[in-house]
């Protein structure tokens, strides 16, 4: 299974990795469960809360968490999954982000270089947790 997102949204999630360069951003990922593919609907970029560590952790303020939740389920989707960004550092999920992690849901990676070069992709974790498979991203017009 892979998750298709359309352009708009992507660049949105660009931009926002771009903008909290050099400290790592985060957000929602808002959408539809198909049979083959994950549709995003929406994105909710949130505040990135880990003040010790902001250039290498993201952390999720509970209320934050809640709200969107919320929001999602009045609009009849669910959360799909999460959003961040590695400044300087590569797209793929580290051990941190395996043991905070739960299976079935997107976790999309941008690599953000301090030339502005950013490199995306999109991880599940594996249903025994043992490792992350990398997922396909349709982008839509």
């Amino acid at each position: 299974m892979g998750i298709s997102i359309n352009r708009g949204l992507y660049e949105e999630m660009l931009l926002h990795a771009k903008g909290d360069y050099p400290h790592e951003c985060c957000g929602l990922i808002a959408g539809r469960y198909g049979e083959q593919v994950k549709e995003a609907v929406c994105i909710y970029p949130v505040q990135n809360k880990n003040n010790e560590r902001l250039n290498d952790r993201y952390s999720i303020d509970p209320a934050d968490m809640l709200k969107i939740e919320k929001e999602v389920k009045r609009k009849g989707l669910q959360i799909l999954g999460f959003y961040h960004s590695h400044p300087d550092h590569p797209s793929r999920p580290s051990q941190f982000d395996r043991d905070r992690a739960w299976p079935v849901y997107t976790y999309i990676i941008i690599a953000v270089a301090s030339s502005g070069e950013v490199k995306v992709r999109s991880w599940v974790l594996s249903d025994d947790e043992s490792e992350f498979i990398e997922e396909e991203i349709r982008l839509e017009a």
